[in-house]
């Protein structure tokens, strides 16, 4: 359970203090289009909407359910040490996003756009009794990346792109990660709210069908 910020309390102080980040891996997959499906039958947005939830749980199965759903996006987050006790890998985790959005190219699966992070700055806190949440500026990040990727795109922090490269470099069967090749970066945004520029890459939309995943 995260710690529960309760500013009123009398150790508040005291316990924020001792706070230290949760770093992990923070990802939003948000469905396109999603809006303007909604214009048709119940029956139809339900069912279509389903499909794209299910396909991105069904790729990010071992780094756990999502931590909470935002309209028609999800989010994920999982911390740096369960994630490899998982014996999940930042290269891993890339394929499982690239399949994500090589999948969803209309019906019966909506396309879906991906904006992942790498996080230092992320905090296992809520501000509700008895919820998960995490929060940081990392978050934040991960959920302005998913505004600037296009459909079927990823786009991920200079961090998580690094640990990538590193682990491709190490791997034995290159062949079976060919999505890293068409990754491109970094290059400077300065997003929502953010004071100076980061640097991040993208994984642009793909025309040959779905990514592995190890």
């Amino acid at each position: 359970m995260s710690f529960l910020i309760v500013p009123g309390a009398g150790d508040f102080r005291d316990l924020l203090r001792e706070l230290r980040p949760s770093p992990g891996y923070c990802v939003f997959g948000d469905i396109v289009g999603s809006t303007s499906l909604k214009e048709r039958g119940l029956s139809d947005w339900v069912r279509l909407i389903y499909n794209a939830f299910a396909t991105v749980q069904g790729w990010l199965a071992e780094i756990g359910a999502p931590l909470k759903g935002l309209g028609d996006s999800l989010m994920f987050f999982a911390e740096r040490d369960d994630f490899r006790n998982r014996g999940m890998t930042p290269l891993g985790l890339f394929a499982r996003l690239a399949s994500i959005a090589a999948e969803g190219t209309g019906e019966p699966i909506l396309p879906v756009r991906i904006g992942a992070c790498y996080c230092e700055e992320s905090y296992d806190i809520s501000f509700l009794p008895n919820a998960r949440d995490v929060y940081g500026r990392d978050i934040d990040l991960a959920a302005r990346l998913v505004a600037i990727a296009e459909e079927g795109e990823v786009v991920i922090n200079a961090p998580f792109a690094h640990q990538i490269q590193a682990d491709y470099g190490n791997v034995g069967n290159q062949d079976d990660f060919t999505e890293i090749t068409r990754l491109v970066g970094p290059w400077p945004v300065r997003p929502k709210g953010f004071t100076t520029a980061v640097s991040v890459y993208k994984l642009p939309a793909s025309t040959s069908g779905r990514a592995r995943a190890s």
